[in-house]
């Protein structure tokens, strides 16, 4: 599962310098967390959330698909 900083050191971090080279004038402030962001207090234009959702006044737009793998211990699985 593509948690926070997963998804930032693993897909938009290697996507940000073309992103800089297409939108040069457009300014970026990256951070991660595993809290839900209310965009308008934290006086933000945009967040990517992991999962579906709506705010009010606000658009949810998904960009891929995140396959879940469920994992656990071999000792865990021998006692199922």
């Amino acid at each position: 599962m593509w948690g926070g900083t997963t998804f930032a050191v693993g897909w938009l971090m290697p996507h940000l310098a073309a992103f800089r080279i297409a939108h040069p004038g457009i300014g970026r402030r990256i951070w991660t967390n595993i809290h839900r962001v209310d965009i308008s207090k934290e006086d933000l234009h945009m967040a990517i959330r992991f999962g579906a959702g709506r705010g009010i006044g606000l658009e949810a737009v998904p960009r891929m698909e995140a396959p879940l793998t469920p994992l656990c211990s071999p000792q865990l699985a021998e006692n199922q």
